[in-house]
């Protein structure tokens, strides 16, 4: 069976009005899981499209990019994103300008979830918008909140109690925030434009799982890091809302994980947006969750004729990994890179989980972590 693929680009302006096709050179895409996914497409700098892209005075030009696939008599057409067009870049010694594109899902890094959306900005008579249910129904309502107060044309989906119980407390903060506690649930935050339509579609969902665990012997699983996590924690003490002697205080208690371990280990979750008098115990809950003993893995897999993009795997996709014959990992497609090198040996590479074992990266990420609390521990 003879197999052709390659990405095409279709060029539009910010109304969606189609202004022409890009074939290019060479290109890369990578799609990822509650983030924007990015793409790089060169082309000659003699290309028909390239005056428009460059022309100084012409803002919101939008691409939208395609996988197409052809298999003896049958063509896929599978669009992999669609976003506005970044920098281009050009290079003098092959003549050539590389057009990068950012998905739409961008949008939700660039609204903010403010404390009181039905108010003015000027009069939000409040520190925090405070979000209590499963990690659906939270990212879902504050999206749509900030939605219908800029008046954006976003249909949000209904809720459908997917993820995990919790709390998430925004203050000005990027929207995008809501999709942290739907990659901890292994849930996918979807924002896509209708076609020929200017609206957008933001859904959460769970995607489908691969039905058959991945191992070496497969030839799926290529490569792999995975990290056994100990339990760190048996039980949080969580500070809520007040100052000093004011200061509201509960502590929630994994027994089971206490007597397994045999020991009692405690935690500090700072949880001072919750509102006077709230349950702090979601808090503490998801601190616990996350510090119990859990195993990840990040993996590079392979593509075979049975585990194909985007017929049996897409980003979300769920996977049992399974490394070594004893042990037996869950988790989901996080990244696709997609490469369309020069000799046109189209290649996409799957990636799935989040584990990092390396000690500065995680340290990075640490320091991350404490520097989004203290900015939301400050005064405005």
């Amino acid at each position: 069976m003879r197999t052709r693929s390659y990405v095409l680009g279709e060029v539009t302006d910010s109304q969606g009005v189609f202004l022409g096709s890009i074939h290019p050179v060479e290109a890369e895409c990578f799609l990822r899981l509650n983030a924007a996914s990015t793409a790089q497409l060169t082309v000659s700098d003699r290309h028909p499209m390239v005056a428009t892209i460059l022309d100084p005075g012409v803002e919101g030009l939008r691409a939208r990019l395609w996988l197409i696939r052809f298999t003896d008599s049958t063509v896929l057409k599978h669009r992999l994103l669609e976003g506005q067009i970044g920098n281009p870049t050009g290079s003098g010694r092959r003549h050539e300008v590389t057009i990068p594109v950012v998905d739409d899902w961008e949008w939700l890094t660039q609204i903010q979830a403010v404390p009181n959306p039905a108010s003015p900005i000027s009069a939000q008579g409040a520190e925090y918008a405070h979000y209590v249910g499963p990690s659906d129904t939270r990212a879902l309502e504050a999206i749509a909140a900030n939605a219908k107060r800029l008046g954006l044309p976003w249909n949000v989906a209904a809720s459908e109690g997917l993820g995990t119980d919790g709390s998430t407390d925004l203050r000005i903060e990027p929207l995008a925030t809501v999709a942290e506690a739907l990659s901890r649930d292994r849930l996918r935050l979807g924002f896509a434009r209708r076609m020929d339509e200017l609206e957008w579609d933001v859904t959460v969902t769970r995607e489908g799982a691969y039905p058959r665990p991945l191992t070496p012997q497969s030839g799926i699983l290529a490569d792999w890091e995975f990290l056994l996590q100990r339990s760190t924690r048996t039980r949080e003490i969580v500070g809520g809302a007040g100052n000093g002697a004011a200061r509201e205080l509960a502590v929630v208690v994994d027994a089971a994980r206490e007597a397994a371990v045999g020991r009692v280990m405690e935690g500090f979750t700072n949880a001072q947006g919750a509102q006077a008098g709230a349950d702090l115990a979601p808090y503490g809950r998801d601190s616990l969750r996350d510090a119990g003993k859990k195993a990840s893995i990040v993996t590079e897999l392979r593509e075979t004729s049975w585990f194909r993009f985007p017929d049996t795997y897409n980003i979300g996709t769920g996977v049992v990994l399974q490394p070594i014959p004893t042990l037996a990992i869950e988790e989901v497609i996080t990244e696709i890179a997609i490469t369309y090198p020069r000799d046109g040996a189209l290649s996409i590479i799957p990636k799935a989980g989040t584990a990092n074992a390396d000690p500065e990266a995680r340290l990075v990420k640490h320091i991350g972590a404490l520097t989004a609390a203290a900015r939301r521990a400050e005064r405005r």
